[in-house]
This record gives C-alpha cells, sequence and structure tokens, in this order.
C-alpha cells in the first residue's frame, strides 16, 4: 500500500499539484503516465491478448500470477520462479 500513496490515476501527487491546475492539464498529465505504462509494457500486453484469445483459463492464470506479483510483499521473489516455470512449460509445448 506504500507504494501507490501519493498517486491518483497513475499520476504522481507532486506533478499532479504541480502541472494540473485545469481538469484538462490533469488529463494531459494522466495520459502522458498512461502513454509510458503502454510504451514499456506492451510485449506483455501482446501475451495476455494472445492467450486471452488462446483461452480464459490462461488469462485468468496469468492475471492472478501477475496481481501476486505487484499485490504482495513476496511477489519480486516469485517472478524468477514463474519465468522459468513458463520458459519449461513453454519448451514443452513446443517439443510435444
Amino acid at each position: 500500500m506504500r507504494a501507490i500513496q501519493g498517486h491518483v490515476g497513475g499520476v504522481p501527487q507532486k506533478a499532479r499539484s504541480r502541472r494540473c491546475a485545469t481538469v484538462s492539464a490533469y488529463f494531459a498529465v494522466w495520459t502522458t503516465f498512461a502513454l509510458a505504462a503502454l510504451v514499456n509494457r506492451w510485449a506483455l500486453m501482446l501475451v495476455m491478448f494472445g492467450v486471452g484469445v488462446g483461452s480464459l483459463v490462461w488469462l485468468t492464470v496469468l492475471t492472478g500470477v501477475m496481481v501476486l506479483e505487484k499485490t504482495t510483499r513476496w511477489g519480486h521473489t516469485l517472478t524468477p520462479y514463474v519465468g522459468v516455470a513458463l520458459i519449461l512449460l513453454g519448451l514443452l509445448v513446443l517439443g510435444y
């Protein structure tokens, strides 16, 4: 919870108070942050779209894993294990 304090809609509080005298300025700052998130996470979005089209079960599983990684204290320790497991699963699917 500490990591998201001071943020509303992905916009840091200082940026909001410093640059957002009007509503249109607030949305301009918010869209800048949203665009940066889109550019930085395009591969993840592409994978989730492809998985979601193929199977809603796998989409749900991957969403749950990502939620655990982002919201729990031990999420950063879970990430390498999930990565190795997904690579092995991909190799298993390719070999099958």
